[in-house]
């Protein structure tokens, strides 16, 4: 509802209302600190903290007492939701409920009443080249992930592999969506894991959504 009133005041373009909605940080529309600024809010919104990385980036481009004012304002906004929706507040006069106004990708978004298909990470390792680069590269991956609810399930157990299947280091991490997942996937934090990775490896690296 915001958006709708005060887009224009705010400079906000076509594509970036489009972005907003149906988008990612990582869009073309967003220069670099609308994207950090962006990538913050939904981490926060996610997981309800910001990851080392994330935070960095977003100080990098505001300064800290901005960035805090940041985090205190996205909390207030759940704040309001709490209260609104706790005392059954009516709507304004005019206006109609946010459901309204969705589209069809915010059925993705998770509430109390529809369970959300969970998204996993799914990596088969062909070749292992440096075992020193991928010992870095989990390190880092894990401390990547933690933010955003990944759950290790699998990692470099048993293999026994049928057809053309390959017996060799599998990882499957689940996240509470694949949303999670991918936002996790394009995280900071993880792009640096796998600068740390770069060539130690080859993989097969996919991003699944689970049976609901």
């Amino acid at each position: 509802m915001h958006v709708a009133c005060f887009a224009e005041k705010a400079g906000l373009d076509a594509a970036q209302l489009a972005s907003l909605a149906d988008g990612r940080p990582t869009d073309d529309c967003w220069h670099t600190t609308d994207r950090a600024v962006l990538e913050a809010v939904d981490e926060l919104h996610a997981t309800f903290d910001l990851s080392d990385g994330t935070w960095a980036n977003l100080v990098a481009v505001a300064d800290e007492d901005a960035a805090l004012d940041l985090v205190l304002v996205c909390g207030w906004r759940h704040a309001i939701s709490f209260a609104v929706r706790v005392l059954r507040l009516p709507l304004e006069p005019g206006t109609e409920p946010i459901s309204a106004h969705l589209s069809k990708s915010d059925a993705l978004i998770p509430t109390l009443e529809v369970p959300m298909p969970k998204g996993y990470w799914v990596s088969v390792y062909r070749t292992i080249s440096d075992p020193e680069k991928l010992a870095a590269y989990n390190k880092l991956a894990r401390l990547a992930v933690e933010p955003w609810g990944g759950r290790t399930l699998v990692r470099g157990g048993r293999v026994v592999a049928y057809d053309a299947g390959i017996a060799e280091r599998t990882v499957l991490v689940e996240f509470d969506s694949i949303e999670q997942a991918v936002a996790a996937r394009e995280s900071p934090a993880y792009q640096e894991a796998l600068v740390a990775l770069s060539d130690g490896v080859e993989r097969d690296f996919r991003i699944v959504e689970g049976i609901d």
